[in-house]
């Protein structure tokens, strides 16, 4: 799949969806995703599931798996076609865009955003080691 030629920009809705089939680990009926997302905190009836599905099926982000017998009547099962951290990966890209047209002023002020501006946010020190650890392995890279 070429993840250039695909528009990933998702609804709430496709995200709700989206985010229970990758974090299933498992294809899922459309009761089952409504399910999953209603516990979640977000209500979604089956009806909306299914008009979800439909679009994410027409723009080929999800592809039906197999049919589960659910009582009487067979049920269609969904996984993704793509991967969460692909669409997180082109979700950056665009934002980084919307930042600036520049490739390093975009990343940078992501990083910024997150990080230091973040300001709520109180780094316990295995998180700070971690993002020692990145920052070290990042520099490295950009050494060599």
């Amino acid at each position: 799949m070429n993840i250039r030629k695909k528009r990933l920009d998702l609804s709430d809705r496709e995200q709700s969806v989206m985010s229970v089939l990758w974090e299933s680990g498992q294809d899922l009926t459309n009761n089952e995703i409504a399910e999953l997302v209603t516990a979640r905190g977000t209500a979604m009836s089956v009806p909306s599931v299914s008009q979800v599905t439909k679009k994410l099926l027409a723009r080929d982000l999800i592809r039906v798996k197999n049919l589960k017998q659910t009582g009487t009547v067979y049920a269609r099962t969904f996984e993704p076609v793509i991967r969460k951290e692909v669409y997180l990966q082109a979700e950056l890209e665009r934002i980084r865009k919307v930042m600036s047209p520049d490739s390093f002023q975009g990343t940078a002020g992501i990083f910024r955003m997150l990080l230091v501006q973040g300001a709520n946010k109180k780094w316990n020190q295995d998180e700070k080691r971690q993002l020692r650890e990145i920052l070290k392995a990042a520099n490295e890279e950009l050494a060599g």
